[in-house]
């Protein structure tokens, strides 16, 4: 077995400075521990001990020592291979855990206490299994499958945080390019995804049971950088701390490459990377002690999700007679060829095809505008947030105004953000019906928002925007708010207080729809709260997606505002869609795993469950239960009982640990 390779990781230890030789022992400790047992790691295994016998020495020599600092820890044996669990004294609501890499005899260690500490006070567990030195090779799937199913199994999350420390880069990010579907970030200590710049081909090559030269041919398909673009596509969000100064592994080639592809597939705010001057590949304790990653993980891992109050907690659940009973609708999780989903996988190549059918019937959107310029056209201090009036654009050719609300608290650090859609943007920023302010109560409860609406067809009757013109419009105009929308949510997550990975929507009926259309078609949206919109397509008055401002567009001059009728048909697409059995079902599946809330007055009462089951069906599929949320009012103007489950919705899902109570009643 070649030291050299381990021992270049340790090389920036070797300071002339006194106070570093403590560190450096310690070092030289752990990695002779990690030696003796690599060199052993392809020894035949040996038998398991026969229970009711004394182990004798020849087994008890079999497993060298393992020196892992566990805190609240358990070890076990997964598929023949050493395992470790570090367990939270209370896990957090759907038992988040971190997969750990590299997991070998001495690692996790020491130096990594202060982190694993607080990854467990935030109810967040910890494991990983010992694959030997594998470098990203497919033989350690398996392994790494089998911890993940004994996690499921134990009632842990379906997506754990990968959290990988130097070459356990290369373990995080081959695990992910193989299941995206079961990831809920990437984090990263210093982190390899080139194993051509560290261990090298040669010393990489074994590990993949390939010569250098079998290996080298194959670095399109095997070498995680080279196809770092695919995390990118599936928005998997990432954050790394890596010294500058790494000569082992070098910045540039790893880290800094990962995020230049994030960039250049316009994914660039899923990324950070926190670049360290004067730091190389050691232990500075900076790097196991960074709050802005222990922050990272905690959201991603899922913690935010705590225990929802008594009263929200009962809107994840169908009333008896609506449970399992999926109505009229046709089941989303069949392909078009009829074809029947039956994995992950499957799903996100149905939901694919859903969007992409979808788009092809509303008409293809006009390229978003991912870097906003914002106007700032007045401030004005308010309570104890302030609240900006902005100006931007929201398709190509039209600015909108709208007011933008950053609490003081929000004046440090990310934090979660939410749009509100609606006919004016004044309603919602408290400028209006007092029970619509949704932007200036959820900026009361530390939420950065920002309220938009049509103003202007508001004023003229017309009531939404067309794309590129009123009178030939090419994108339904129901698609086009919620194209606006999205280039709204790159407003709020260009903001330097804005986490971009914890930005929802909502809105009230006409906005209700709105926000329906936005968080459906566009994924960037964490989640959403629907007020009352209409659903699913019906003949109720309010439910009126035939008129030619929502899916009904033809040329002016327009149809008699009103139901269908013989005298007065529907016109445009609405029509067609009733036609081909298309119905707005199928765009709530586009929302999973993303959650979602109905906040259903006289237009979605208890029996739009029907509709709703389909979406918990494909959630269940993916792993996931509590995503699909509906309280009801008798009335379709919201209340404070139902404004207080929407706010309680929001702390939930994107607040870490809080939940709003205010209204609420147990």
């Amino acid at each position: 077995y070649d030291l050299a390779t381990d021992r270049d990781e340790s090389t920036d230890l070797a300071v002339p400075q006194a106070e570093k030789l403590r560190e450096l022992a310690a070092a030289w400790g752990r990695l002779t521990a990690e030696f003796t047992t690599l060199a052993s790691a392809d020894l035949p295994a040996q038998p398991a001990p026969v229970k009711g016998k004394r182990k004798g020495k020849a087994g008890a020599a079999a497993e060298p020592p393992r020196k892992q600092a566990l805190i609240n820890g358990e070890t076990f044996v997964l598929e023949g291979r050493p395992a470790f669990r570090m367990v939270p004294e209370k896990p957090a609501a759907g038992k988040p855990w971190v997969f750990y890499g590299p997991t070998l005899p001495v690692y996790p260690d020491e130096a990594e206490r202060w982190m694993h500490e607080r990854f467990l006070a935030a109810g967040i567990a910890v494991a990983g299994v010992d694959v030997g030195e594998a470098y990203g090779s497919p033989k350690a799937f398996p392994f790494f499958a089998a911890l993940h199913q004994k996690m499921v199994a134990d009632g842990y999350s379906a997506k754990p945080v990968l959290l990988g420390r130097s070459r356990g880069g290369l373990w995080a990010s081959s695990w992910a390019l193989a299941h995206p579907d079961r990831v809920a970030g990437i984090a990263g200590i210093y982190p390899v995804y080139d194993f051509t710049t560290y261990p090298g081909l040669e010393k990489t090559a074994p590990a993949y049971a390939m010569t250098k030269t079998e290996l080298e041919s194959r670095l399109d398909e095997l070498n995680p950088i080279r196809r770092a673009a695919e995390l990118a596509k599936a928005k998997i969000p990432i954050f790394i701390i890596h010294g500058i100064d790494d000569e082992v592994v070098p910045l540039a080639a790893n880290s800094g490459r990962l995020e230049e592809i994030y960039e250049a597939e316009g994914a660039g705010e899923f990324i950070e990377v926190m670049k360290i001057e004067g730091q190389g590949h050691n232990f500075w304790p900076g790097f196991f002690q960074c709050q802005e990653l222990v922050d990272f993980v905690v959201t991603r891992a899922g913690s935010t999700f705590s225990a929802p109050h008594e009263a929200l907690k009962a809107c994840f659940a169908p009333p008896a007679e609506f449970a399992n009973d999926p109505g009229i609708f046709p089941s989303p999780l069949c392909f078009e060829n009829g074809d029947a989903v039956r994995t992950a996988a499957d799903w996100a190549r149905r939901r694919e095809e859903i969007l992409r059918n979808w788009h092809g019937l509303l008409g293809e959107w006009p390229p978003l505008i991912s870097e906003p310029v914002v106007e700032i056209i007045a401030s004005v201090r308010q309570e104890d947030f302030t609240r900006h009036q902005v100006r931007f654009l929201w398709t190509p050719t039209e600015k909108t105004s709208g007011y933008l609300f950053i609490p003081d608290k929000a004046t440090s650090g990310r934090h979660p953000a939410v749009l509100t859609v609606y006919y004016e943007p004044e309603t919602a920023a408290g400028m209006g019906h007092e029970q619509r302010d949704f932007a200036y109560q959820l900026a009361k409860r530390g939420f950065v928002t920002l309220s938009i609406g049509t103003s202007e067809t508001s004023a003229s009757k017309d009531y939404s925007l067309y794309w590129p013109s009123i009178e030939k419009a090419a994108v339904q105009p129901l698609s086009m708010l919620a194209y606006a929308a999205a280039n709204a949510w790159h407003v709020l997550a260009s903001r330097p207080e804005v986490d971009p990975t914890r930005i929802g929507v909502t809105g009230h009926s006409y906005g209700g729809k709105w926000s329906m259309f936005a968080s459906c078609l566009f994924e960037k949206f964490a989640c959403a709260a629907w007020s009352d919109p209409g659903i699913v397509f019906d003949t109720r008055p309010s439910v009126n997606y035939w008129e030619p401002w929502y899916l009904g567009y033809h040329p002016k001059p327009w149809r008699e505002r009103g139901l269908p009728s013989e005298a007065n048909p529907a016109r445009g697409l609405y029509p067609k869609l009733l036609e081909g059995g298309r119905d707005l079902h199928e765009l709530h599946a586009l929302m999973a795993p993303r959650p979602f809330l109905v906040s259903g007055g006289s237009e979605d009462p208890p029996s739009r469950w029907q509709a709703l089951n389909h979406t918990i069906a494909v959630n269940r599929l993916l792993g996931f239960e509590n995503r699909v949320a509906m309280h009801n009012r008798p009335d379709h103007a919201p209340s404070p009982e139902s404004n207080a489950i929407l706010y309680s919705f929001f702390e939930h899902f994107l607040k870490p640990g809080a939940v709003d109570k205010s209204g609420l009643e147990d």
